[in-house]
């Protein structure tokens, strides 16, 4: 148990087959070497149980160890499997570790997964699988082909285990891909896997929804609305309307009314975000700037920005920074809003300035955050631009020793967009 306790993280379980004897190869490293977490020179070892399923003997019920892979032991053998079946370790994920195995296995998942026997494993294994794939692939330890092969037999999965895993999987892909070229690619992809699920248990929550369906639910609409699906974005902005008629919801769960203020607001006209704004009248409430911030409208968000600056602005002093965090930085995944920020605090230089009090402080902070989102050539271009007209020799330097970072910054995410797309269009 002490190699449990007094040992970093979990422990990294390498599996090698031989697909012509059957055989199998096990050994173990510490997870902090293979993810580079530490620079000290880690060789933690752990009483590891292992047990398995394979294709012949799919037994996932049998949790106890069948072997154990010991600190003092360099490589654990088993024999007697099929070289035809594939193998997963960790049934019913009882034990506290990653599985890499070799790539034909990977590949045998991924073409078990995207048949329509894929529920032969259960849903924590499957769960375990992708959530083992992304952390592997982060680190080019799998392929990213059958990574991504391995993640798109989530268009059939209809349990809320794995998609527990996959939103962050989205999360992971959304923020390298965003504002990079890869990111429509990226989009298209991911509707294909979630517009299924949220096509079947629907946008709304019914009486007779147990409470893992209402939890499905909640991922399903925030995925399928972010990415742009317009059946969700019509079913939110809906239940926005009714929200701002003082209608009285299907549902009496309070939570599909918040998930509706924000992604109500992606395709509503200007007519529905007025009203929004009356709200925020009425309440002065930083939430509210949020909401109002989530329109993909252009013009919507150039025109509160104007507002924002106007004299004699309903917008609250204190909240001016909050509408250009919320506008500029709003994770929508696309070029649009780093874009439309960038144009705007140039063309209005002096006007932002002014409305922010003339602060050196919140106005560094605006646009440090502005080149800490800066992804593309062209939008470094604009920043030079804006950096030329501020007079004030702190800021300038401040922000001119950023530049180099977002050089560097630009090359990275342009290899990691070119890594991906060519896999997200196939």
């Amino acid at each position: 148990m002490r190699t449990w306790t007094n040992s970093e993280l979990y422990p990294i379980i390498n599996v090698t087959r031989n697909y012509t004897t059957g055989s199998i190869k096990i050994t173990q490293m510490p997870a902090t070497i293979l993810f580079g977490i530490t620079e000290r020179n880690n060789t933690s070892k752990w009483y590891i149980p292992i047990n398995y399923a394979t294709q012949s003997n799919p037994n996932f019920n049998l949790t106890f160890p069948s072997h154990w892979l010991k600190p003092d032991t360099k490589r654990l053998m088993i024999n007697g499997v099929n070289p035809k079946d594939w193998i997963i370790l960790n049934n019913q994920q009882t034990g506290y570790y990653r599985v890499l195995y070799d790539e034909q296995n990977w590949i045998r998942l991924a073409t078990l997964l995207n048949s329509d026997n894929y529920q032969k494993i259960p849903p924590l294994n499957r769960a375990q699988i992708i959530n083992d794939a992304v952390q592997f692939s982060l680190k080019k330890l799998l392929d990213v082909k059958i990574f991504l092969n391995l993640v798109s037999y989530l268009h059939r999965e209809t349990d809320y285990i794995p998609w527990y895993d996959a939103q962050f999987i989205f999360s992971f892909l959304n923020y390298h891909l965003s504002n990079t070229q890869a990111h429509d690619s990226l989009k298209k992809f991911c509707l294909r896997l979630i517009v299924p699920l949220v096509d079947k248990i629907g946008f709304e929550d019914r009486v007779d929804d147990n409470f893992s369906t209402l939890l499905l639910r909640r991922i399903g609409n925030h995925w399928a609305c972010h990415f742009g699906y317009k059946n969700c974005w019509n079913n939110a902005t809906k239940q926005l309307e009714d929200y701002l008629c003082n209608k009285k919801p299907k549902s009496e769960l309070v939570d599909l009314q918040e998930w509706a203020r924000c992604y109500g607001l992606n395709g509503a006209n200007e007519t529905i975000w007025n009203k929004m704004l009356q709200k925020y009248q009425e309440n002065l409430s930083e939430n509210t700037i949020i909401y109002l911030s989530c329109s993909e409208n252009s013009t919507i968000l150039h025109n509160f920005l104007n507002l924002t600056i106007s004299n004699n602005s309903i917008i609250n002093e204190k909240h001016v920074l909050s509408v250009f965090k919320s506008v500029c930085f709003f994770q929508s995944g696309d070029d649009k809003r780093i874009n439309l920020c960038l144009n705007f605090i140039n063309d209005k230089f002096d006007d932002v300035k002014l409305r922010l009090g003339n602060s050196t402080q919140s106005f560094t902070y605006l646009l440090d955050l502005l080149a800490s989102e800066i992804r593309q050539k062209q939008q470094l271009q604009h920043f030079k631009k804006i950096l030329a007209q501020e007079e004030s020799i702190v800021i300038s330097n401040k922000l001119n020793s950023r530049i180099k970072q977002i050089e560097n910054s630009i090359t990275v995410f342009e290899q990691k967009a070119s890594y991906y797309e060519p896999y997200l269009k196939e």
